[in-house]
């Protein structure tokens, strides 16, 4: 019709090929008593036989109609086609498939099927995987993104400390009634449930699994009513009555669990209510109030209300606002106001804030100043709100949003249209403030006669004791500037406050604060004020503390920019100090934002030739050096990653601070919401604020590991009589029985020791480690066919030293006898699980043997065996015995540990066999082995003879991988599984690949320097059936391998014997190929 109707329209695209036209119910239901009403046909239903058969307008036209039959309404449609493009067949089909898509919508629909896409839901920005993560949780009616001040609430709420009351305190408004007369309860609670319906933001549920936080609108949403009946009795006081008022308020604090708004009906007498509405302030402010009591009491008395307007209209409306030109008129008003002001000193704000304390006046303005102030707002052409925040300005001095720069020479009018016009700049933009009021106290002075000091702030008015301010010199004594320069005489020299005209007061530029004894504290220079990353700081503040720490003789603190842009603070001390110790000290004395990035120890501070501070003399600090430690696990890596996507930074430690390396409030939501998504956890925002440094945050994730107690040494007295084998020895001790005494288990080190030795203190020294360690004095007995761990007295344990003069030997006898001592067959029951022979070739020239039995040690244990024997060595030597501290725990006080936590593997409701169900599950299925293409068959028995080739990759694939992991949120390792998995799959032709790799097992840092037996194979298996895309790929390998990381306390061993796979003597069992 637009194509001849107007010709101007350009409509040269195709014409649709397939009409179609929906007839609606066609026919009535039969009626009893009437024989026959008139009733369309099925036939009837095309238009295809008509006597004057109408031209074909489409390719394919279909004709549909709902036919009432004997059997019910059913749908009938009719197709008619142009046989010269589709033959029957085609149409056929195409009919069969339109039907079938039919059936599928109808199935979708009728097993709880539909929901929202991401047109939906817009303004929010969520992916269709992110909705039906939602619909899977809630029944979902719509999402809504957060307005400003909904993001600065939810961020404040989740940060509110740890306590729920201090939030509820903070974000919560009650209204409190109290209602005489007859009153429904029933009737009551279905008005505020319909005001609900009406306006069902009010039972949003906020998430924040998300980059970005949205409030989810509930398809059916429900109040949360509460309804005591205290009428016959009378029993319940005004304290009970409170205290469930703060339970309300407690509730609604808990957005992401319960309703932000709440109703609560007390009956206090036979026709006496108390009428309790609770909301947070996230989904209500003090202009709906009115609205939502006018609609509950009008719902009440049976009235009907109008069509409630549209939350989602005004989110919208929201969305489409100009924010770049919000930003910069709010930065406009804004500018360079840095410090907040303060309506009390720092240290009470900051704890009655911090407990949530909050009181409550009414005042009433006599009806003389209430006209006076109406007046006053005529005669200046402003409003009465514009000259009451004037008058806050005056009082309190810059409150935020109402920006007020008042001088000595401001005046009232002047304040007025000043304040004006900032609000009338800034009124479209109104609704993306995130305004935060703190103030301060106003400080009281008074003039001094003579020479006299004066603490004053940045408005020349007296601060109160304990309060930084500049310090002021005024008196006879005070001249009137510098010979010759007006400009610094101008800055120095200022117009006394408190004398006669002309008098002037001298600026020292001096930081001071008076103490209670009224002596003055110096505190640093003025111009020693800094701002980073959003900070205003004294750096005399960081310096008194820094100088405060013990040891500190001297000290200074600077703001040094190394990377435009990267602006630190930087401490420099001399004394006996170090440096990460007085940075963890000070991390506990002052904010986190004030502790400097880096220490530096100087043996003296450098001075100019007058004596003052040569700042420009300083060295840069090192911030690598020290700082820097590398991510120990997967979860530290991944976060590690998290960290320096989100901040911009090439690499980030374990301890360093999300808030030193740039991270805010806003970054925080962030870094949550991509840890919750990544790692799956439930992580709050606090959480950020609590544990800022990977170190501190990677045990928070994992339920699991939460729940576990912390690894402490057991008394000797303590210690049960019988001590178990921990798991992992419990099953090489029963493979120890099948095989009798044998080396199969054996780690042996060879060592050729070249210089002077002492025989005599080797052999002690060997003694002293056996000492030091229980693991290598333990023996393991089963008195009744139960093993136990039996921890010989060091005098007792007998390592089995020999020293033999090889001198003179051939090479086959010396190799020989080396193999001869490293393969000994210990007898675990009565040998000690270490024995050393020493062979003396020359007399510059020894070969010392070790081997130690797997039972007792690890791979990872021959490093602190190494270093401990060192050091017993270098003792022994000196004719001392070793002085190193005491190990933290024993491997017995691990055994134990370990099976209070997990239990026993054959007690099917303990956590250890929740594990080996977890993998009885992941490995159900598992191929026998991954057919490998070989250029000759493998033995029929493994002779474990192997070889070795060394490839070294370039630095810039490493980066690469790196790169990679991080994009992803994996780690590097997890990308290089991913890849052998993918080669793996191509080389034996299958999709379902199996890879070990081992981990230390060492779940607690007391166990880094234990010599034991802690080591475990993982399996991780691959799906690469349909052809994944890689990316899709690393995320199932992250997944996977972070559910190994959560299961790895099961041994491998126990995890073959229950999977029970086909034995063979030709390959591994689970896994043959190993990623280490």
């Amino acid at each position: 019709m637009l194509r001849y109707l107007d010709d101007t329209v350009d409509l040269d695209g195709a014409d649709p090929s397939i009409g179609f036209n929906y007839l609606g119910r066609l026919g009535f239901p039969q009626i009893a008593g009437v024989e026959e009403l008139w009733r369309l046909g099925r036939e009837e239903l095309s238009l295809a036989g008509a006597a004057a058969p109408l031209p074909l307008f489409h390719t394919v036209e279909l004709n549909a109609g709902t036919v009432d039959t004997e059997a019910g309404p059913q749908l009938q449609a009719d197709w008619t086609w142009a046989t010269s493009v589709l033959d029957d067949a085609q149409l056929n089909r195409l009919s069969r498939l339109w039907f079938e898509a039919l059936a599928g919508i109808c199935a979708h629909v009728r097993t709880g099927g539909g929901g929202l896409t991401p047109s939906d839901i817009a303004p929010a920005r969520l992916g269709q995987q992110q909705i039906d993560q939602l619909q899977q949780q809630y029944r979902v009616a719509d999402i809504l993104p957060l307005t400003p001040l909904q993001q600065g609430l939810l961020f404040h709420s989740s940060t509110a400390h740890e306590r729920a009351d201090v939030a509820a305190e903070m974000y919560s408004v009650q209204l409190d009634f109290t209602l005489n007369g007859a009153l429904d309860p029933q009737r009551l609670r279905d008005a505020v449930q319909r005001t609900v319906n009406r306006h069902p933001h009010l039972a949003a549920t906020f998430s924040q699994q998300f980059d970005e936080p949205v409030q989810v609108i509930l398809a059916e949403p429900e109040i949360a009513w509460q309804f005591l009946d205290f009428g016959a009795t009378g029993v319940l006081d005004e304290d009970e009555i409170q205290r469930l008022c703060a339970a309300e308020r407690v509730a609604v604090g808990d957005l992401a669990g319960e309703p932000p708004f709440r109703a609560l009906l007390i009956r206090i007498a036979e026709d006496r209510h108390r009428f309790v509405l609770t909301n947070h302030h996230i989904v209500l402010d003090g202009w709906s109030l009115p609205i939502l009591l006018r609609e509950i009491f009008a719902g009440y008395a049976g009235h009907r209300l109008p069509p409630a307007a549209s939350y989602r209209k005004f989110i919208t409306w929201l969305a489409e606002r100009d924010l770049d030109a919000a930003r910069a008129a709010w930065g406009e008003v804004l500018a360079d106001f840095d410090t907040p002001t303060l309506v009390g000193p720092h240290d009470r704000l900051q704890d009655r804030l911090g407990r949530g304390q909050r009181g409550f006046a009414a005042f009433q303005v006599p009806a003389e100043t209430t006209r006076a102030l109406s007046d006053l707002a005529r005669s200046c052409q402003t409003t009465v709100s514009t000259v009451l925040q004037g008058a806050w300005a005056v009082l309190l001095i810059n409150t935020v949003p109402v920006r007020a720069n008042l001088t000595a020479g401001t005046t009232v009018t002047g304040l007025l249209d000043q304040l004006q016009t900032a609000h009338n700049d800034t009124l479209d933009h109104q609704l993306t403030a995130q305004s935060v009021a703190e103030s301060a106290v106003v400080p009281i002075g008074s003039p001094v006669g003579g020479a006299a000091l004066f603490v004053l702030d940045s408005a020349l008015r007296p601060v109160p004791p304990g309060v930084i301010g500049e310090l002021y010199v005024a008196g006879a004594g005070v001249g009137v500037g510098y010979l010759g320069r007006a400009g610094l005489s101008a800055s120095r020299f200022v117009a006394c406050p408190f004398g006669a005209p002309g008098q002037r007061i001298y600026r020292t530029g001096d930081l001071v604060r008076w103490g209670a004894d009224g002596q003055l504290t110096y505190l640093g220079r003025a111009d020693e004020q800094v701002k980073i990353r959003g900070y205003r700081i004294e750096l005399g503040d960081v310096q008194t503390a820094l100088a405060a720490l013990d040891g500190v003789e001297q000290a200074v603190v600077i703001a040094r920019e190394d990377r435009p842009g990267d602006k630190r603070l930087v401490g420099y001390v001399t004394g006996p100090v170090d440096p990460a110790a007085a940075r963890a000290e000070l991390a506990g004395r002052i904010p986190g934002y004030m502790v400097p990035a880096a220490i530096v120890t100087l043996d003296r501070l450098p001075l100019t030739a007058n004596g003052k501070l040569d700042t420009r003399a300083l060295p840069a600090p090192d911030y690598a050096v020290g700082d820097y430690r590398a991510p120990a696990t997967a979860v530290e890596e991944i976060l590690a990653g998290i960290f320096a996507n989100l901040l911009g930074h090439s690499r980030v430690g374990v301890d360093d601070s999300f808030f030193d390396l740039g991270g805010d409030s806003i970054a925080a939501m962030r870094l949550i919401a991509a840890i919750n998504a990544a790692l799956g956890t439930d992580l709050a925002v606090r959480t950020v604020f609590e544990a800022p440094t990977i170190a501190e945050l990677a045990p928070r994730i994992g339920a699991s590991t939460a729940r576990r107690d912390p690894l402490v040494a057991i008394p000797d007295s303590a210690r049960p009589t019988v001590l178990p084998l921990s798991f992992a020895q419990n099953r090489l001790w029963f493979l120890e029985q099948l095989q009798g005494p044998s080396a199969t288990y054996n780690l042996s080190t060879v060592l050729r020791l070249t210089g002077d030795l002492d025989a005599a203190a080797l052999q002690a020294a060997l003694v002293d480690v056996v000492g030091r360690h229980e693991a290598l004095r333990t023996v393991f007995v089963a008195p009744d066919g139960v093993p136990q761990q039996v921890v010989l007295p060091a005098a007792a344990a007998d390592i089995g030293w020999e020293s033999t003069d090889a001198t003179g030997w051939t090479t086959d006898r010396l190799a020989a006898a080396v193999d001869s001592a490293a393969r000994y067959a210990f007898d675990i029951s009565t040998d000690i699980p270490l024995r050393a022979s020493l062979f003396r070739v020359a007399d510059d020239e020894h070969i010392l043997v070790a081997a130690v039995h797997h039972i007792a040690a690890d791979g990872w244990s021959i490093r602190p065996l190494a270093r401990d024997l060192s050091v017993a060595y270098a003792s022994r030597c000196a004719g001392q015995p070793p002085q190193w501290p005491e190990l933290p725990v024993q491997y017995v006080d691990y055994t134990l540990w370990q099976r209070a936590q997990f239990g026993d593997l054959h007690d099917g409701d303990s956590p250890i066999a929740a594990q080996l169900d977890y993998w009885q599950d992941a490995l159900a299925g598992l191929p026998e082995r991954l057919q490998l293409p070989t250029d000759r068959p493998y033995p029929l028995v493994a002779d474990q003879h192997g070889a070795t080739v060394t490839i070294d990759w370039p630095a810039e694939l490493q980066q690469q991988i790196a790169q990679v992991a991080r994009e992803h949120h994996a780690t590097g390792f997890m990308v290089v599984q991913a890849a052998l998995a993918v080669l793996l799959s191509a080389l034996s032709a299958s999709s379902d690949v199996a890879v070990g790799f081992p981990i230390a097992g060492r779940t607690d840092p007391a166990l880094d320097e234990l010599v034991g037996f802690f080591v475990n194979t993982l399996v991780l298996r691959v799906d690469l059936a349909g052809d994944p895309t890689f990316t899709d790929l690393l995320a199932q390998v992250q997944q996977r391998s972070l559910a190994a990381y959560e299961n790895q306390d099961v041994p491998f061993e126990v995890l073959v014997e229950r999977l029970n796979p086909t034995r063979s003597l030709t390959h591994h069992p689970l896994v043959q190929v190993l990623l280490a």
